[in-house]
C-alpha cells in the first residue's frame, strides 16, 4: 500500500489499494429520487426554470436546494440529476451555484456534467457537505460514515467541493470509468476518512487541478486502472 500525501495535486500514480472497508459498500444502488414539480428557491422562479430546463441545463435551485448549510439538499440534487426530459440525462448540465449542501447520504450520479462554482478553498464556491450529526441539527444528519459522498461511472465533474466532515470514507469515487467524457476539473475534497478520490477500474482522460487537503487517509488511490 502507497500512500500519497494529504496536500497534494493530482499526481497520477498507480498504486495498489488495501484498505479497511468493504468494497461491495460502493456498489449499492441507491433509490433514484422521483422527478418533482418546480420549487424555485433563491432568485428563480419558475419561469426561469422553464427555460433553463429547455435549453438542457437544471440548476438545483429549481428543484428545491438551499445551500445554505443548514439545509438537508440531497433529495433536491438528486432530483435535478434525474430530471432531465425522458430520461435523457447523457451529458446534459446540472448547475450547482456556490453555496453549502448539507448530503446526508451517498450520490450516485449517471452520466451528467455535475457543475458548480469554484473557489480554491471550502470558504466559498460550491461545496457539498456530509451532514455530521456531531454538528448539524437536522432530523436527517449522518451518525455513521458514508461509503462515498459522490460516485460517478460516466460523465463530468467541475467546480466543486467536497468536505466529508469526518462522515464519508471517500469524498469522489469514479468505478468502472471509461471513455473521453470522463473529466474533472476543479476539485477540492477534504475531511475523508479513507481517501479523498478513489478511480477503480476508470480510464484517466481530463484530470485538472483536483486538491486533496486534510483528509485522514489517501489522497488519490487507483486499482485496476
Amino acid at each position: 500500500m502507497k500512500r500519497l500525501t494529504r496536500d497534494a495535486h493530482v499526481i497520477l500514480t498507480t498504486l495498489t489499494l488495501a484498505t479497511s472497508f468493504v468494497l461491495t459498500a460502493f456498489f449499492a444502488t441507491p433509490t433514484q429520487a422521483a422527478k418533482p414539480t418546480w420549487q424555485p428557491t433563491g432568485n428563480l422562479d419558475a419561469l426561469t426554470c422553464e427555460t433553463l430546463y429547455a435549453s438542457g441545463v437544471l440548476n438545483v435551485k429549481c428543484f428545491g436546494a438551499v445551500g445554505d448549510g443548514k439545509t438537508d439538499d440531497t433529495d433536491a440534487i438528486m432530483a435535478a440529476v434525474y430530471g432531465h426530459k425522458q430520461g435523457d440525462f447523457f451529458l446534459k448540465k446540472v448547475f450547482v451555484p456556490a453555496g453549502r449542501y448539507l448530503i446526508t447520504r451517498p450520490m450516485k450520479l449517471p452520466a451528467v456534467r455535475l457543475e458548480g462554482e469554484y473557489h480554491w478553498t471550502l470558504n466559498a464556491g460550491t461545496v457539498f457537505e456530509v451532514a455530521s450529526c456531531a454538528k448539524h441539527q437536522i432530523d436527517t444528519c449522518v451518525d455513521s460514515p458514508l461509503p462515498y459522498v459522490i460516485q460517478m461511472h460516466a460523465g463530468q465533474a467541475h467546480n466543486i467541493g467536497i468536505y466529508g466532515n469526518d462522515m464519508a470514507a471517500v469524498g469522489y469515487f469514479s468505478n468502472n470509468f471509461s471513455g473521453p467524457i470522463h473529466q474533472m476539473h476543479n476539485m477540492y475534497v477534504t475531511g475523508t476518512l479513507e481517501m479523498a478520490y478513489f478511480f477503480h477500474s476508470s480510464e484517466v482522460a481530463d484530470f485538472q487541478n483536483l486538491i486533496a487537503a486534510n483528509n485522514r487517509g489517501h489522497g488519490f488511490v487507483f486499482e485496476n486502472c
